[in-house]
């Protein structure tokens, strides 16, 4: 059975959640927490990629949209790479916009 845009929306959001929860408690192993949050993110993204491009459009721009997948880009396929801090810096402060993008997306969904 094919999912719907309003499946992939919250399978996004679930993600975004489960991210936040990671980098609220506690971070005594702050390594562990960023490798759970980034993939968490990275799924998040690629669960926004299934979304038709003109619902996407509608609510970010492509240069957004191309951020953000360059950063799930760099998730899996250079995080062994990646500036720590400045990964840890686009899971604290960046999610909320990008989750704010989804959450428009869903309202505009159909049902």
């Amino acid at each position: 059975m094919k999912r719907t845009e309003r499946e992939w929306l919250l399978d996004a959001l679930g993600h975004i959640e489960t991210l936040k929860r990671y980098v609220a408690g506690d971070n005594s192993d702050r390594e562990l927490v960023l490798d759970a949050a980034a993939l968490r993110l990275s799924a998040a993204i690629d669960s926004v990629a299934r979304i038709p491009e003109k619902q996407r459009q509608a609510v970010m721009s492509d240069a957004l949209w191309r951020e953000i997948k360059g950063v799930r880009n760099h998730i899996a396929h250079g995080y062994g790479f990646a500036d720590r801090a400045e990964l840890y810096n686009v899971v604290i402060d960046d999610v909320t916009d990008f989750e704010s993008c989804i959450r428009t997306m869903l309202e505009q969904a159909p049902e």
